[in-house]
């Protein structure tokens, strides 16, 4: 990986990050799928996700990257049938 040619690509492209507040096309975000990110709290972590993505799906496209096969089952499962929620598997 060379980091020079990934910069000037960025660069080149103008890619930003833009804040949560400004006007974006979609969120993008990852469903809990490792237990040692959370130890000892894992269990509670899925529902509060869940329950986050499906209230910025209210108002905007939301994009879940579902994990390895398990998890993305699991997220299919619970977000699979909500409208301007997309699971993808990774």
């Amino acid at each position: 990986f060379n980091t020079l040619n990934a910069q000037s690509t960025i660069e080149s492209k103008r890619y930003r990050w833009v804040a949560e507040w400004e006007q974006h096309e979609a969120t993008w975000i990852s469903w809990p799928h490792n237990q040692d990110t959370w130890p000892g709290l894992f269990e509670a972590i899925p529902p509060i996700a869940e329950r986050l993505i499906r209230t910025l799906a209210e108002v905007e496209k939301v994009h879940v990257l579902g994990g390895p096969p398990s998890s993305h089952a699991v997220a299919i499962r619970q977000l699979g049938d909500v409208p301007n929620i997309e699971v993808h598997p990774i």
